[in-house]
């Protein structure tokens, strides 16, 4: 987590893995960058989402409702 706005998933233990689970927080999380961009995932308690994470995947997600300047 990158504060409560911003949140960077990764895969950074295993290069053979095609796929891990994240956390995230409760609360609506779009995708800014990464390859499911555009996609939000709503939840109304913290889960785990299970996503692609090849070794140069990464996510960044945004909480909806929230302003990070730049």
């Amino acid at each position: 987590m990158l504060g409560s706005a911003l949140k960077v998933s990764v895969n950074a233990k295993n290069l053979t893995q095609e796929s891990t689970d994240f956390y995230f927080p409760t609360g609506t999380w779009c995708s800014l960058f990464g390859p499911t961009l555009g996609q939000c995932i709503p939840n109304t308690f913290g889960q785990t989402v299970t996503m692609s994470s090849k070794l140069n995947e990464y996510y960044v997600h945004m909480r909806e409702g929230t302003v990070v300047p730049m």
